[in-house]
């Protein structure tokens, strides 16, 4: 009974995040999408980590800005929607008509099965 309530891997260990047939696994730093691995840079790789780990939640683009480049981030919110779009570009069926990564015009973006 003891052995059954122990946990198999350890807190501190990252989590598996699965959002639909998208994968992320932050201890291996690897993306799939439908079994097929994903080569992501550093930041768009921490850029989809932080859309996944508020899978279906709305995160504003000063959010991402804080999270993946830093507080003291000091350039344009440009560079989100630049990293977007190759997000879109590498995990989106259709780049051009995401069902993903989603944009909420004026608010920010959310990740969707």
């Amino acid at each position: 009974m003891r052995r059954s309530s122990r946990h198999t891997t350890s807190p501190d260990e990252p989590v598996r995040l699965h959002v639909g047939d998208l994968v992320i696994d932050p201890g291996a730093h690897t993306v799939t999408v439908s079994d097929k691995p994903v080569d992501l840079t550093g930041r768009e790789f921490a850029l989809l980590h932080s859309l996944a780990l508020d899978s279906g939640k709305i995160i504003s683009t000063d959010d991402l800005i804080t999270r993946v480049w830093g507080a003291e981030f000091i350039g344009e919110p440009q560079v989100v929607y630049v990293h977007i779009r190759w997000l879109r570009e590498k995990i989106e069926v259709d780049p051009d008509d995401p069902k993903r990564i989603i944009n909420v015009r004026g608010v920010g973006y959310k990740l969707v099965p």
